[in-house]
């Protein structure tokens, strides 16, 4: 809605509740289509036309818990990246959880990543909400990392640890 500047728009909602029901359209959307694409990828029948919101929120999250075991480990893009733009089902689910935190929260959240900093091997490894970096707290140290390199990473820290065990 234009404030009398060409091209403005206001930075608070336009009504009250709409950045809740963003929210809740946002999160609710993408639940319904995880549960479509799980249900073409494994040939199952798709769902009829939907209800009210409530019953199609449960329908969905009903579907997926049943279907979780298989959406994490099975699913295509299970062994995709964790990041924002990421098709992985598990990444989807962390989004949406990070996204109603952030809705909630009052103060950024900083996500602690419990693996040793490649470079000084401290536990500080830690990314805010927005950022697009895994940054190590550590004053000395001060490294960043993308999703996919703090990945590989992590990937190669449990080889290491799985040999050591063995």
């Amino acid at each position: 809605m234009p404030t009398g500047t060409i091209g403005r728009h206001p930075t608070h909602p336009a009504w009250p509740g709409q950045a809740s029901r963003l929210l809740t359209d946002h999160i609710l959307g993408a639940l319904v289509e995880l549960e479509e694409g799980i249900r073409q990828l494994r040939s199952l029948i798709r769902r009829s036309a939907r209800g009210r919101e409530g019953a199609t929120a449960n329908a969905a999250m009903t579907f997926l818990a049943a279907h979780l075991d298989w959406a994490l480990a099975h699913h295509p893009l299970a062994v995709e990246v964790h990041d924002r733009l990421s098709g992985n089902p598990a990444a989807q689910i962390h989004g949406w959880h990070r996204t109603a935190l952030r809705f909630t929260a009052r103060d950024t959240r900083l996500e602690h990543h419990r693996v040793p900093c490649p470079r000084c091997e401290l536990l500080a490894l830690f990314r805010a909400d927005g950022d697009d970096y895994i940054e190590c707290r550590n004053s000395n140290c001060g490294l960043l990392l993308t999703p996919a390199e703090l990945f590989a990473h992590t990937k190669a820290v449990a080889v290491e640890y799985a040999q050591a065990a063995a």
